[in-house]
């Protein structure tokens, strides 16, 4: 399924970026920003014991007014295993856990001294997180259950899948590098993503690698 999101995202930046880049003055190309970039995701916090490191995905834009200065927003999409231990006292054959986030980020650009094109940066900002766990079959969390995955009571019961959504905050930083292609930038970021939700807060690190315009 990820990979089916990933190949999507990346056909409609393909057919979009050149309009977008060809529509653009040379003045206004360099306030615009896009990114695309994939990596990897590892779960920290409350959820640590459920969820199992996965893979992500992740789409950015923005408007800088200044050089140092602007406002970006992020796309998120990370994919993971659920735990042994969490499906076994779910009695659960299998499943997985999707989390989305997409938030608003004031931004700061800062040029290194002495490397030539390579500008590290900063963001924190907010918005939504979300969180989707899939389950093989419906859920029911027996009375006897001394481990309780994603902190559900004795009792519960779902169709086969539990449904987050909330508000939550990030925060990271990163290094634009420069590519072998003259309008764009080779990145490297880290971030940190929670959302509150109502029965376990979702708290993630995703690190990403990528390609900005």
């Amino acid at each position: 399924m990820m990979r089916h999101i990933i190949r999507h995202a990346l056909g409609f930046i393909a057919i979009g970026l050149p309009s977008l880049l060809l529509g653009q003055s040379e003045a206004s190309a360099n306030h615009l920003t896009l990114s695309v970039g994939a990596g990897f995701t590892t779960r920290t916090g409350a959820i640590a014991d459920d969820i199992q490191n996965g893979g992500n995905f992740e789409l950015n834009g923005g408007y800088f007014s200044h050089r140092y200065f602007g406002i970006t927003g992020t796309f998120l999409f990370s994919e993971s295993g659920i735990s042994r231990s969490a499906l076994d006292a779910l009695n659960e054959p299998a499943g997985f856990a999707r989390i989305y986030a997409v938030t608003a980020d004031p931004t700061i650009r800062l040029p290194l001294p002495l490397r030539r094109g390579f500008v590290e940066y900063g963001l924190a900002g907010g918005g939504y997180v979300g969180r989707d766990l899939q389950f093989e079959k419906p859920i029911l969390v027996l009375e006897g259950s001394t481990h309780m995955p994603f902190m559900l009571m004795p009792g519960y019961a779902s169709a086969g899948s539990i449904v987050d959504n909330s508000g939550g905050f990030d925060a990271g930083g990163g290094l634009n590098m420069p590519s072998p292609w003259r309008r764009a930038k080779l990145f490297v970021e880290a971030r940190y993503f929670k959302g509150f939700m109502s029965h376990l807060n979702t708290t993630v690190i995703p690190i990403i690698v990528g390609i900005r315009w």
